[in-house]
């Protein structure tokens, strides 16, 4: 066995995970745009920060309005709705019968930076001035409605705290641990959503990691161009844009996209019902194998290929005796 060669496989099957990975970075970022998905999870936690109510003296609306957040939502493409998947969709796939215009509109904001945050809700507030007597603060208190950070002002003031400067500083730890739970909650979100299109992908592709693994292990012309295109992927700095790119990528790595070539692999006529049970087993096994390696993202495949292309490249040439 040759180091060599377990190198080029390692090369073939990581280009072949790097380009499934593309795939599912763009689709599982055209769906959760499409659905607002990133503002939907800022808004349920702000919601919670403040109140809905828009009579009382804070409430999510008025955090909105409030000139810190208002600026962050520009005027942009509205890629929501069935609309916005369509257009976006052509974009991706190059469907020229897909791309239709979208309207102009107020993004939904999708991230608020944590100064932006308390500056807004400070103002609210009414806690931006150097100092503050007791009786006023706890009138500010009163006046908020049932919310998380009314109860956690409440803590904090029953913990002895009454200095305007020492509150706001408590404020801005709690604050940003609260917002954390939704960006960790809106990555579990995405998370699912790149196990489940990993999935999808890996089936439609039809790459299966056992199989494609033997195939580049007896075929070293298939592992020269796996070799070729994973260096050459390797040394690029802009990434595939278009589905259409990343298909024809894997065309040239002879990647069987769909499941017309299944029957070339199906065991011989005459194979054992135990034949036909462990080459379904082993076929499950290999969809699982890169689904999984799949899921890890273009990223971290991006990374290991120029790893392991800077150790090909350094790998000596064999000579002839």
């Amino acid at each position: 066995m040759s180091f060599s060669n377990v190198l080029e496989v390692a090369l073939g099957l990581s280009i072949a995970y790097y380009i499934l990975g593309l795939c599912v970075s763009s689709i599982t970022s055209l769906i959760l745009e499409s659905l607002n998905k990133k503002s939907d999870y800022l808004n349920k936690y702000l919601k919670k920060l403040v109140g809905e109510d828009s009579e009382n003296a804070i409430s999510f609306e008025k955090l909105l309005e409030m000139p810190q957040i208002k600026a962050l939502s520009p005027v942009n493409r509205d890629w929501s709705g069935l609309k916005g998947f369509l257009s976006n969709l052509g974009r991706l796939f190059s469907l020229q019968w897909a791309k239709v215009d979208v309207d102009l509109k107020r993004k939904p904001i999708e991230k608020i930076p944590h100064s932006n945050l308390l500056s807004s809700l400070f103002d609210l507030l009414r806690l931006n001035q150097e100092s503050i007597s007791s009786s006023d603060l706890n009138r500010i208190v009163e006046e908020l409605p049932d919310s998380e950070i009314k109860t956690e002002i409440e803590n904090i003031i029953q913990n002895g705290v009454t200095e305007v400067d020492e509150l706001k500083n408590r404020l801005d730890l709690w604050i940003s641990g609260f917002m954390n739970q939704a960006r960790q909650e809106y990555t579990a979100l995405a998370r699912v959503w790149v196990i489940l299109i990993s999935f999808v992908v890996t089936i439609f592709f039809g790459l299966d990691t056992i199989e494609y693994g033997v195939d580049l292990w007896n075929n070293p012309e298939r592992r020269a161009i796996a070799v070729a295109q994973a260096q050459a992927s390797a040394n690029e700095t802009n990434q595939p844009e278009s589905a259409g790119e990343i298909i024809e990528i894997a065309n040239q790595l002879n990647m069987k996209i769909g499941w017309w070539a299944l029957p070339n692999h199906w065991p011989q006529q005459g194979t054992s019902v135990g034949g036909w049970i462990w080459y379904i087993f082993l076929k499950a096994v290999g969809f699982l194998i890169t689904t999984t390696a799949v899921a890890q993202g273009s990223s971290f495949w991006y990374d290991n290929l120029r790893r392991l292309s800077a150790d090909q490249g350094s790998m000596p040439t064999p000579t002839s005796p």
